[in-house]
C-alpha cells in the first residue's frame, strides 16, 4: 500500500470514531430529562453559550500550539478531552459540572484543527485535494452512522438517552488508542518548518524550466548535430543525442541545473524557530489577504461556519419547543440526512 494512502486511512479511522457520538443528536433531551433536570432556559442561558465562546477563544491558541507540538500530541489530547466530557455527562449531575463540560467541549471542537492539518504535514502536495476529501468524508460518515445508530436505538427502545453516552465514551476511548498508531510528524508549517521542502520545490521548478529550455534547443539541433544522427541510426533517441551535444558545447544550465538532487544537498532536521514562524505567518497572511478571491472565500466560510455552529448548538432546543409531547424523537434522523449529503459531497470533491 502506498504510504500516503496508509496514512490517510489511519487518520480517517481516527476521525470516524471521533465523530461516532450517537448521544449527540439527543443531548438537549438528555440534559433536560430525568437524569439531570436542567431546564431548557438554563441550557440556553447558562450552558450552551459557554461552549460557543470557549471554542472561539481557544481556536487560535490551539492552531499555534498544534503547530508547535506537531499535530499528533493535540490529536491525542483531543481524544482524552472527549473521554473526560462523556465521563462527566454520565457520572455528574450538577450545573457547575455541566458548565465545565461546555468548556471542555469547546476545546474538543477547537482541537479538530489538528486532525485536518496533520495530513498535510505527512504527504506530498499533489495529494492534498484527495486526502482533504477523504478526511472530511470520514468525519461526516462518522456523524452519519452515529446519528443512524442513535435514532435506531432510541426509536426501538433498545437504549435510553443516557445509555447512548456509553457508546460515545467507548468510541472516544477507541479513538484515543488509535491515535497512538498515527506516525509522528517531524516538521510543521511554521515553528518546525522544513527549509529543504522549499528548496526541493524551487529545485523542481528550476529543473522543469531548464528542461523546457534545453528541449527547445535540442529540437532545433536534432537535424544538424552529427552525434544526434549517429545516435538515431544506432537505435537511440535523437533528442538524447542532441542533449549530449548541447551539454558538450556551451550550455552551462544543463551541466549545473538539470540534476534534481543538486538543489538540495542537505537533509537537516527541522529546528524550532519563533522568528521564522512569525515571518512565515506574516508572509502567508499578507499573501492570502491581498488576494480578493481568498478574502471573499474567507468571509463566506466564516459566516457559514458561524451560522452552522449556532444552528447546531441551539436547534435541539427549537425541536424540543416544537415537539411538546416528546413521544417520538427524530433528532438522529434529521442529523443523519444532513451529514449524509455532506459526506457524499466530500467524496465527490476528493
Amino acid at each position: 500500500m502506498r504510504e500516503w494512502l496508509k496514512i490517510s486511512l489511519l487518520l480517517c479511522t481516527f476521525g470516524f470514531f471521533r465523530e461516532m457520538r450517537p448521544s449527540e443528536p439527543f443531548v438537549t433531551e438528555f440534559l433536560s430529562g430525568e437524569w439531570r433536570d436542567i431546564t431548557p432556559e438554563q441550557l440556553n442561558r447558562d450552558v450552551y453559550p459557554i461552549g460557543t465562546y470557549t471554542y472561539l477563544a481557544v481556536l487560535i491558541v490551539v492552531f499555534l500550539v498544534t503547530d508547535i507540538l506537531r499535530y499528533k500530541s493535540i490529536i491525542i489530547f483531543s481524544a482524552c478531552v472527549g473521554i473526560v466530557i462523556y465521563s462527566l455527562l454520565l457520572w455528574t449531575t450538577s450545573l457547575a459540572a455541566l458548565q465545565v463540560v461546555q468548556v471542555l467541549y469547546g476545546t474538543f471542537m477547537a482541537t479538530e484543527v489538528a486532525y485536518y492539518t496533520y495530513i498535510y504535514a505527512k504527504i506530498s502536495r499533489d495529494r492534498y485535494q484527495q486526502v482533504t476529501g477523504n478526511t472530511r468524508a470520514a468525519i461526516l460518515s462518522g456523524r452519519f452512522l452515529a446519528s443512524v445508530v442513535g435514532q435506531t436505538l432510541v426509536s426501538t427502545g433498545t437504549m435510553d438517552l443516557r445509555q447512548l453516552n456509553y457508546i460515545t465514551l467507548g468510541a472516544q476511548t477507541f479513538s484515543l488508542l488509535w491515535s497512538f498508531v498515527l506516525p509522528a510528524v517531524k516538521s510543521s508549517v511554521y515553528f518546525y518548518h522544513d527549509a529543504n521542502e522549499d528548496k526541493a520545490d524551487d529545485g523542481a521548478t528550476r529543473e522543469k524550466e531548464v528542461r523546457e529550455e534545453i528541449g527547445s534547443e535540442a529540437a532545433a539541433a536534432a537535424t544538424t548535430t552529427v552525434s544526434a544522427s549517429v545516435n538515431h541510426k544506432s537505435g537511440g533517441d535523437p533528442l538524447t543525442g542532441s542533449l549530449m551535444a548541447i551539454a558538450g558545447s556551451n550550455n552551462p544550465a544543463l551541466k549545473s541545473d538539470v540534476n534534481p538532487t543538486s538543489t538540495v544537498t542537505s537533509k537537516a532536521r527541522p529546528g524550532f524557530s519563533c522568528h521564522r514562524a512569525g515571518h512565515l505567518l506574516w508572509t502567508h497572511f499578507t499573501a492570502a489577504y491581498t488576494n480578493l478571491t481568498v478574502v471573499q472565500w474567507s468571509l463566506w466560510w466564516s459566516l457559514a461556519m458561524a451560522g452552522f455552529i449556532q444552528v447546531a448548538n441551539y436547534v435541539q432546543l427549537l425541536w424540543q419547543e416544537i415537539n411538546t409531547d416528546q413521544e417520538y424523537l427524530y433528532n438522529g434522523a434529521a442529523e443523519a440526512l444532513l451529514t449524509l449529503f455532506g459526506a457524499l459531497s466530500a467524496i465527490v470533491a476528493g
